[in-house]
């Protein structure tokens, strides 16, 4: 499964990885999916909701509604990864053409996706992330 949820605004690096990890949770929980890994390429938002240090401003709003979602897992881990990893997801964010709604594919997904996986794969293997 994969999706895509792009939009106007949230310039703040954090407030957009929360609240793409926030879409990714509820996703992936209304399709039934109870143990997740989350990883991410903003560091600081990846800190913070390891410790649960949730500000007093939007990102904090992410962060609560996350850590709200995330008992009702079996499992879940979060992990910071380098944007050289993170390819599918950096394409994914800028899939063409926009569209401002949300696009998920249950199975299957875009073509330009799947090469780009087996190169964030190769990526962790190199870095002995796996």
């Amino acid at each position: 499964m994969m999706g895509v949820m792009q939009d106007k605004g949230f310039s703040d690096p954090e407030a957009k990885e929360a609240r793409v990890c926030l879409f990714a949770l509820r996703t992936a929980v209304d399709n039934g999916y109870r143990s997740l890994v989350v990883e991410g390429d903003c560091q600081a938002f990846i800190g913070r909701l390891k410790a649960k240090d949730i500000p007093n401003n939007s990102l904090g709003y992410f962060i609560l509604e996350i850590l709200a979602l995330v008992v009702s897992l079996d499992f879940i881990v979060s992990n910071f990864i380098k944007r050289g990893g993170n390819k599918v997801a950096h394409a994914m964010a800028h899939l063409q053409p926009i569209a401002y709604h949300k696009r998920i594919w249950k199975e299957g997904g875009p073509d330009s996706i799947y090469s780009l996986a087996t190169e964030d794969m190769c990526t962790f293997i190199d870095h002995s992330l796996i």
